[in-house]
């Protein structure tokens, strides 16, 4: 998950500072996309150990979790597939869609920010 944290903020950077990095954006949405291969795998196993952010709904709602990291890799190829396009439009609706598909995981599947463990 901070592969993919890290690589939200890169793009973020680049958007925001409007950074002149060839195929920047893209690059990193594809990255994004591609460690999603790695999130079902690992909440499987429960590779995680000690303090977790993780809810048990994650469990319990296997099939909606799996469904959550589909619509965010989807969403990961768009931006990527946009960023190529060179359409700010395109990018800019591409990358709301992104944040919207973490939500779609982070929302049910997250604890609050609350009730983190990083805040205990």
């Amino acid at each position: 998950m901070s592969a993919i944290g890290t690589n939200m903020g890169a793009i973020g950077d680049i958007l925001k500072n409007q950074l002149d990095v060839p195929g920047g954006v893209a690059n990193h949405a594809n990255q994004m996309a591609d460690a999603a291969a790695l999130i079902a795998p690992a909440f499987k196993k429960q590779l995680a150990e000690g303090a977790t952010d993780a809810k048990v709904e994650i469990w319990s709602d296997w099939t909606g979790f799996e469904k959550a990291i589909e619509d965010y890799e989807s969403a990961a190829r768009a931006l990527a597939a946009a960023a190529a396009s060179g359409d700010a439009g395109a990018t800019g609706k591409a990358m709301r869609g992104l944040g919207k598909s973490c939500g779609g995981c982070h929302k049910p599947y997250r604890k609050p920010k609350e009730d983190s463990y990083k805040n205990q």
